[in-house]
């Protein structure tokens, strides 16, 4: 079963194809138009820009990489109401332990006050926290979430460039304006 390269739902049949992306419906394929794009970046261009910033400094403390996307789990309830989200951090290890710590004690406060679901999804979410913790994502590769979200931001670099470049030689209708 394949999942919509823009939303994540998963499609059992039907739904739209373009290169190696499958979207779930005409409505996601158009909303996605990003997606295409990136895949228009050169590999190689890709893997340098993932290496230097793999290896750069952390973006939340400055300190050394290793860099890459790190997830924290937590759920907050209040009667019949809970919240539950899984939260994506791009940073070093050390600050994505800092985030899971913080949301593991955040759901072991907060999480069970909520029927029925706080009670359900506390433990799992507890366990999801100290399995990350006791596993870490390894520092000697870079993740495919961090590639995809290198070769996003390369394709919107790529494409400001090019808007740039042809405000330059005239062609776009704001160019005059200043």
């Amino acid at each position: 079963m394949s999942t919509c390269a823009n939303c994540g739902q998963a499609i059992l049949f039907g739904g739209v194809k373009e290169g190696t992306l499958r979207f779930c419906n005409q409505k996601c394929y158009n909303a996605a138009s990003h997606l295409r794009v990136s895949l228009d970046v050169p590999d190689d261009e890709v893997e340098v820009a993932l290496t230097a910033f793999h290896q750069g400094d952390c973006p939340c403390c400055g300190g050394p990489g290793p860099v890459d996307f790190h997830y924290s789990h937590r759920v907050m309830s209040f009667l019949v109401i809970t919240q539950f989200q899984t939260i994506p951090k791009i940073s070093c290890r050390s600050c994505a332990t800092k985030a899971k710590l913080g949301n593991f004690f955040a759901t072991l406060l907060l999480g069970w006050w909520g029927v029925p679901f706080g009670l359900i999804f506390t433990p799992i979410y507890l366990c999801r926290n100290l399995f990350s913790l006791i596993s870490p994502t390894s520092a000697d590769a870079p993740s495919d979430q961090l590639r995809e979200f290198i070769r996003l931001n390369l394709a919107q670099h790529n494409a400001i460039q090019a808007a740039a470049e042809k405000a330059k030689e005239g062609d776009m209708p704001f160019s005059d304006v200043g």
